[in-house]
């Protein structure tokens, strides 16, 4: 049984396996001026879908590293949420004692200032006050 990687634009598209040769393949079932198969029997580091090939070595795509933008935009996100879900804290009836009232006021300043206070890529957040 072969392997082979189906190449297209420089990058694995398919992998199949088949028994016929890569030149029986061309000759019974592929078009070699449309399709490009590369043989990867016998290669120990089997490429996936998506690896590149330089028509020597198969290199799996680049780790994609979000931006802080991206980084700051999912923080804010999370900190809307962790807002909506202490709001209750600051209507005037609600039944806490004052110092409670001020543990959660100080707590949502800090989830609003959080975005423009924290390491990004390593977000620490505030600890939510407890409620007895």
């Amino acid at each position: 049984m072969y392997k082979y990687a189906q190449m297209f634009n420089g990058k694995v598209h398919w992998i199949m396996e088949d028994e016929m040769t890569l030149d029986e393949l061309y000759t019974n079932k592929f078009c070699k001026d449309h399709i490009t198969f590369v043989d990867i029997t016998n290669i120990s580091s089997i490429p996936e879908v998506g690896w590149s090939f330089d028509g020597i070595t198969f290199t799996p795509p680049a780790i994609a590293v979000p931006t802080v933008e991206e980084l700051l935009a999912v923080i804010r996100s999370k900190r809307n949420v962790l807002l909506a879900e202490c709001d209750w804290t600051q209507i005037a009836d609600v039944p806490l004692a004052i110092e409670q009232k001020l543990a959660w006021s100080v707590y949502r300043q800090s989830l609003r200032d959080f975005p423009e206070t924290c390491d990004p890529t390593n977000p620490v957040w505030p600890i939510k006050p407890q409620t007895a």
